[in-house]
Parts: C-alpha cells; sequence; structure tokens
C-alpha cells in the first residue's frame, strides 16, 4: 500500500498510520493470511519468480476459508479481517485485468461492506484497528476497476480515509493553489465540474512535483493532499462516467487526467493493461470528437480550406482537424481548443507505457501541431507563414507546464516524444511529405529510472 501511495511520506508520520499494523490480524485469520499470501504469489507471478498456480491456489483457498466462515457465522463472521481478505483479492486481480474477475471481486466486497452497514462501520469490528487503510485499499481497487471497464465507481461516498478529510487547507498549500492556476481561456472552453476536476488537479501535480524535488512535505500537507487525492478522483471518474461517448473536449480532457491520475500519481507499473485501456480510450475520443461538426469550439468547416500538403488526408488515419477558412486574428478559441487538443495527445503519448496507441497520438499531434503554427504565424508580417519555429519544443512544453503537467514524471520523457513526432514528419508515409527518418517506437528511460521505477511512469 505504500508503494502505491503517490506522495513521499513525511517525516514523523508513522507507517501504521497508513498501512495499519496487520502482523497480528494476519497470524490468526485463515482468510487474511491466505489473501496475503495469494496477493504475493501474485506478484510473485508477473515477475517471473513463480508460477501461475501458486497465486490460484492461494486464491482459491482463501475464497473457501471466507465462504467456509461466512456460511457458519453468519453475520458475526463479517469483521474487519473478512472485509480485507476479499478486498486484497479485489485489489491483486487488478493486476490481472480481466473484466469477469473483476466484477466478481468487486460484487462480493460490496456485498460485505453492505452486509456490515457502509464502508464508516469499518474498524469496530476485528483486530487490525486501521479502518483507513481498508477504505485506502478498497478506494485503489474501485478505481483501478472502474478506469479499465469505463465505469464508475461503486463506492461514491469512501468515508473516511484517515486523511484528516474536514482538515482545512494548509497555509503553505493554500499560497500554492493561488499560484497553480488553470490558465483563463482554457477554463472558458470547459464545463464547470470539469474546470473544478483541473483545478484540483492542478494542485496535486504542482504539490507532487515541488515533494518530488524537495524530498519536503509537512503531515499536514501529506494528509491534506491525500484526501483531495480520493475526493478528486472518485468525483473526476464519475464525471468521466457521466460524459463517456459525448466525443467532447471535456471527455476528452477528464480522460487526460485520468491517464494522469495512473501516469504520474501512482505507481502503476504492474497494471500495463488498465493504463492501456485508458489511453485507448483517450486516443478514441481524440479521433472521434473533431470529425463531429456540432462542436462549437471547432472553427468552422467547409469553402476555401487549407491546401498546404502539410494538411493533406493521404496518411492512414483521418486529419484530427477538417479543412476551415483562416479565423480572423482575434478569434481566440480556435488556437485554445488546439491546444487543449494537443496537451491530450501529448497526455496519451508521454509515458512509458508502449501500445499500438502510441503510433496514432504521434499522427494526430503533427497534423494538430502544425494546424496551431500555421493560426500563429498566418498573419505575421502580412504574408503566409505554417513553418514551426526553431524552439517549437520549448514553444510547446510552456503551453503544457501551464495547464496540467508533471515536470517530475513527464518532462524527462518529453524529448523523446518530439523526436518521435519529427521522425514521422520526415518519414515518407507522413502526411508531411519530406522523405527520410522513421518513427521511433522506445523511449532513453535512464537506467537509475528503470531500476527504480521498473516501467512505472
Amino acid at each position: 500500500m505504500g508503494a502505491a501511495t503517490a506522495f513521499p511520506l513525511p517525516e514523523g508520520l508513522a507507517m501504521n498510520e497508513i498501512g495499519g499494523s496487520m502482523i497480528m490480524p494476519v497470524m490468526t485469520d485463515t482468510s487474511l493470511c491466505l489473501s496475503v499470501i495469494a496477493a504475493w504469489k501474485g506478484v510473485e507471478y508477473l515477475m517471473g519468480h513463480s508460477p501461475a498456480f501458486a497465486h490460484l491456489s492461494y486464491e482459491t483457498q482463501a475464497l473457501q476459508s471466507l465462504r467456509r466462515k461466512l456460511l457458519g457465522q453468519g453475520q458475526a463472521a463479517v469483521t474487519d479481517e473478512a472485509i480485507l481478505s476479499a478486498v486484497l483479492l479485489w485489489a491483486t486481480a487488478t493486476m490481472f485485468a480481466q473484466p469477469d474477475a473483476l466484477r466478481r471481486h468487486a460484487a462480493g466486497v460490496q456485498a460485505l461492506v453492505a452486509a456490515r452497514g457502509g464502508l464508516s462501520t469499518i474498524g469496530r469490528a476485528g483486530s487490525i484497528g486501521q479502518a483507513a487503510s481498508i477504505r485506502q485499499l478498497i478506494l485503489w481497487a474501485d478505481f483501478l476497476t472502474a478506469q479499465f471497464l469505463g465505469e464508475d465507481v461503486l463506492f461514491g461516498e469512501l468515508g473516511p480515509t484517515g486523511a484528516d478529510d474536514d482538515a482545512p487547507m494548509p497555509p503553505s498549500l493554500a499560497k500554492l493553489s493561488v499560484v497553480a492556476a488553470v490558465p483563463a481561456p482554457f477554463n472558458s472552453l470547459l464545463g464547470p465540474e470539469t474546470v473544478k476536476a483541473a483545478r484540483d488537479m492542478k494542485l496535486l501535480l504542482v504539490s507532487h512535483d515541488t515533494a518530488t524535488r524537495t524530498g519536503r512535505l509537512s503531515i499536514a500537507e501529506y494528509k491534506y493532499l491525500m484526501q483531495l487525492l480520493n475526493k478528486s478522483t472518485i468525483e473526476r471518474i464519475g464525471l468521466a462516467y457521466r460524459l463517456r461517448g459525448s466525443h467532447s473536449l471535456d471527455e476528452a480532457v477528464v480522460l487526460a487526467m485520468n491517464l494522469l491520475r495512473l501516469t504520474t500519481l501512482f505507481h502503476a507499473g504492474p497494471l500495463v493493461p488498465i493504463v492501456v485501456a485508458v489511453i485507448s480510450r483517450l486516443r478514441k475520443t481524440l479521433a472521434y470528437m473533431t470529425t463531429l461538426e456540432s462542436i462549437d469550439t471547432l472553427p468552422p468547416s467547409g469553402g476555401g480550406g487549407i491546401t498546404d500538403d502539410s494538411y493533406s488526408s493521404s496518411s492512414s488515419h483521418s486529419s484530427p482537424f477538417p479543412p476551415f477558412p483562416p479565423p480572423p486574428p482575434t478569434q481566440p478559441s480556435s488556437p485554445n481548443y488546439i491546444d487543449l487538443y494537443i496537451w491530450a495527445c501529448f497526455v496519451g503519448l508521454v509515458n512509458t507505457f508502449e501500445s499500438e496507441n502510441r503510433s496514432h497520438f504521434i499522427e494526430m499531434l503533427g497534423t494538430a501541431l502544425a494546424r496551431r503554427y500555421t493560426y500563429t504565424y498566418r498573419y505575421r508580417g502580412g504574408a503566409r507563414d505554417a513553418s514551426w519555429p526553431d524552439d517549437w519544443q520549448r514553444d510547446i512544453l510552456e503551453m503544457l507546464r501551464s495547464f496540467l503537467w508533471s515536470d517530475a514524471v513527464l518532462t524527462p520523457l518529453f524529448p523523446d516524444a518530439c523526436l518521435m513526432i519529427e521522425s514521422y514528419l520526415l518519414s515518407p508515409t507522413s502526411s508531411g511529405g519530406v522523405s527520410g527518418g522513421v518513427v521511433i517506437e522506445g523511449w532513453s528511460v535512464p537506467e537509475s529510472d528503470k531500476s527504480s521505477r521498473g516501467g512505472k511512469s
């Protein structure tokens, strides 16, 4: 559980305030003991250190033990240990990302919590004594399952998580929240709920960068940030569920924020299928949303159009931006829309989770960046100039950082992403029409990062 905590633990915060003291319960409760062993065997299997049947055997034994206890003792068996046993099996199942198994485990935990009387009653029966750790684990398993399945969370009201849920924002974070503001032009394109989610995410990302850089985080700051992380995760996944299928800018931005939650605020290395599912969902939304003529924030299509070879639709994927006449320089919505589109594409591209989605993001970015610089330079000096500036990478990084970005996690990967884009534009198959070069399918992750994070973003 500590490994999945987004922020570094502050000095003076005892580990049992986060994870609970579970040595005695594990040693004395058969179901919980078997669940812990099953979880460990699952990790060993994914690391290639243990055969699959070892994990499956202990998982089966844990389920059988829990079932016998519930059948034999009834309501009296619904203890902290029983709930934690079921939650551990659910959390372990997220590493394997099988839809049916995830739904079964989720339904089992939901039934146990309901039989207990709700999340707020956890901690009143059993010897664990750290109910917050159980609730935190439920949140993680719930949000990972929802992310993989594209559904809403089951536990929308998580209850106390040991993070001082009613504590005021520490003065240091209040000061930081003023500086970490979302650009007003972006706010004007998004709905109120999306803007609120973006403000929460901005504070989390800036705080995470600061804590990672300085290594300093007070207990009050840590608990408030974990409270905000938990609450905003639930709200944002619910918002994504309500927006799903709308193919709107709001949906794309919320999906990108959900991906940032996994790639920057969670150690998701073993959860490749879940992260790739979120990346795919974002990519499909971005590819589809710009084909709808009803999107108000898109510039009007038709008539005239841009005829540059670099904007032709000769590539394997359709252009994310249809041809349209040049807008007057006073129209701010189109450049800001494209900037948000570019930001969402970079969030999908800049991570260490390789998949077939990567080439799609590269191509969409190639077209969108070309369109961005057409807007920027079309009226410079009264002449048409669609060339990219020499410092386009610095220019784009500045834009990304102004919205939602992580210098600690994403900026080190950004140069490789730019090389992929330039390689694509120089390839004979791209719509750029310039020969030479191929798309780079990999990241030059430092060796120290590989050993310490093991594929985590």
